[in-house]
């Protein structure tokens, strides 16, 4: 996902902080106050600890601050994914994210009629 010119400034914001001697929790509540969204918290905690994006929603969702928000949404996208996926061609990347398979097939990530992702040979 590409870094808006905004959140560059806060992960150079967050990299001072987190060599400081910040924490992870400390960064997450620091930008949850500042009005950040979720997915902006992780991509930010991403890049200061150098984590995989999945990683660091880990990080994210399993803190306090945020229980609510992820709690309150997973009814939701179980219900959005109910109506998308009445012909089965949607997956649940998780996080939140769903994708219709034959998106995800024209990518090359997932085998033609099966909803097992495999890596994308060149």
């Amino acid at each position: 996902m590409p870094t808006t010119p905004f959140l560059k400034e806060k992960i150079e914001d967050c990299r001072l902080m987190y060599y400081l001697g910040g924490t992870c929790n400390d960064l997450i509540e620091v930008l949850h106050d500042q009005g950040l969204s979720m997915n902006e918290v992780c991509q930010v905690v991403a890049a200061v600890l150098d984590i995989e994006p999945t990683e660091a929603q880990i990080f994210v969702a399993d803190h306090p601050i945020w229980t609510e928000v992820v709690e309150n949404n997973s009814p939701v996208g179980d219900e959005v994914k109910k109506v998308l996926d009445r012909d089965g061609t949607v997956d649940d990347l998780g996080g939140g994210v769903l994708v219709f398979r034959e998106v995800l097939a024209d990518a090359k990530l997932v085998g033609p009629n099966t909803g097992l992702a495999f890596p994308h040979a060149n």
